[in-house]
C-alpha cells in the first residue's frame, strides 16, 4: 500500500484521529515483501509532550503506545508534509530497486526494510540486508529522487568467554 493511504485509513478511524491531534507525522517504516510495501508503521510527534506515537497501518489500524523519541543530542525532529514530497514511496522503491539491480546485483538479499524519515530535506531509505550480512542503504531523495547508497559490512569477530 502507497504510504499516503496508510496516512488515510489511521486518519479515517475515529478514534486513531482523535488521539493524534495535535500530533505531527514524522516518520514511517514498512517491511518489505519482496519490493512491495506491505503495511506500515506511521510515527506522530506531540512536540508539546515529546513523545512519539506510532500507528499501525495494515489489514487494521493499531494505535501503539507513545514514547520518547530516539534522536542524536542535539538533532532535532522534522515533520514530513507528505502532500509536498514529488517521489511516492512506489517511485523510491523502484528508483533503489533499479540502482540496487545496476550496482550490488551480485549481492543476494535477504530482508528489505523501507522507511520515510524526516529531516531538512525528506528521504526514503531501502535497507537491504543481504545474504552475506551487508546492509546496502539506498536513500532516495524525497524531491527530487536523487540517489546516494552505503553498504556496512559486518564482521564475525572472536567472542571472549564469560568469567
Amino acid at each position: 500500500m502507497e504510504i499516503t493511504e496508510a496516512l488515510e485509513r489511521a486518519h479515517k478511524q475515529k478514534d486513531v484521529d482523535e488521539k493524534l491531534q495535535g500530533k505531527c507525522f514524522c516518520s514511517a517504516l514498512s517491511f518489505l515483501d519482496g519490493w512491495k510495501t506491505g503495511s506500515w508503521e506511521l510515527n506522530f510527534y506531540d512536540e508539546g509532550a515529546h513523545k512519539i506515537m506510532s500507528v499501525s497501518v495494515g489489514e487494521e489500524v493499531k494505535i501503539k503506545d507513545e514514547g520518547s523519541p530516539f534522536k542524536p543530542e542535539g538533532s532535532q525532529i522534522h515533520t514530513i508534509e507528505i502532500s509536498k514530497l514529488s517521489v511516492t514511496a512506489n517511485r523510491a522503491l523502484d528508483i533503489a530497486k533499479e540502482y540496487y539491480d545496476k550496482n550490488y546485483k551480485s549481492l543476494e538479499v535477504q530482508r528489505l526494510f523501507f522507511a520515510l524519515h524526516g529531516a531538512k530535506v525528506p528521504y526514503w531509505v531501502v535497507s537491504v540486508i543481504t545474504k552475506n550480512l551487508a546492509i546496502v542503504a539506498i536513500n532516495v531523495d524525497a524531491h527530487d529522487g536523487k540517489v546516494s547508497a552505503k553498504v556496512h559490512q559486518f564482521s564475525m569477530g572472536k567472542g571472549k568467554k564469560a568469567s
